[in-house]
């Protein structure tokens, strides 16, 4: 399992294929690198190499208590690309994920090749469910989770209690909901600093439906495309995700 110490905690990641690198980002609370591996990245690892990571506190990184603010996420993303000799990339993100790609887009414009946000959330805090989730007992938190994600999951499988307990974790130990309720929007920087094609994915479902006005304002250049489903399209709608990403980098 490799492991990696960025910023004062240990990031999991993994590498698959060969060809120019792409870094696939999940969301918080849900996501770990699993939302890309078993949908989108076996797809795109075909002609590229594709770079996952369990953001801090998620999946098989460590259960870090801080850092889930924008600034030093970006910076945790900056330090996995220079020690793993990433210079140029193509960045995918989805949810706070795609947040994340962007920022890092916009402080590094030089770095991005492509950039592909799914699902953006504007304000930060918007599509994260929070208020399911906090305060509730496990079966209440597994019951709020996407229908596809229960089925996946299971109640009282082993996979479902590790979930499970990351949650509890997140939203009661660390300051995760502090940082996305203090995060102020400006910090996404100056509209048109980054120029190189992007792509915004969102779903016909979704709650989302009112951000990619604002989303195309940080991005003038982008392309909008629409995919039938909800917030969590990686695994909703996987193969035509990655078949719309696919084209785009084509």
């Amino acid at each position: 399992m490799p492991l990696i110490d960025i910023n004062g905690t240990q990031l999991h990641y993994q590498r698959m294929g060969q060809g120019p690198a792409v870094v696939m980002i999940h969301g918080l609370l849900l996501g770990n690198m699993a939302s890309w591996y078993f949908s989108v990245a076996s797809q795109l690892a075909a002609r590229h190499e594709v770079l996952l990571y369990d953001l801090r506190g998620h999946g098989m990184s460590s259960m870090s208590p801080q850092g889930y603010d924008l600034e030093t996420m970006v910076d945790d993303l900056e330090i996995l690309l220079d020690t793993q000799g990433v210079r140029d990339v193509a960045l995918i993100g989805h949810s706070y994920g795609a947040i994340i790609a962007l920022q890092f887009a916009q402080r590094y414009p030089e770095r991005v090749s492509r950039l592909v946000c799914i699902e953006g959330p504007l304000p930060l805090a918007r599509g994260l469910e929070m208020d399911e989730f906090r305060d509730a007992d496990p079966e209440s938190m597994l019951a709020a989770l996407p229908v596809d994600l229960q089925k996946s999951l299971g109640t009282g499988s082993r996979q479902g209690r590790k979930l499970l307990t990351r949650l509890n974790f997140l939203l009661n130990e660390t300051n995760l909901l502090a940082q996305l309720r203090g995060e102020r929007q400006p910090i996404l920087g100056q509209p048109g600093r980054y120029h190189n094609p992007a792509l915004l994915i969102y779903g016909t479902q979704s709650k989302l439906v009112d951000v990619p006005r604002q989303m195309q304002s940080l991005l003038p250049q982008a392309r909008l495309s629409w995919l039938p489903g909800g917030h969590y399209l990686p695994s909703e709608m996987p193969q035509e995700l990655g078949r719309t990403i696919g084209e785009f980098f084509s």
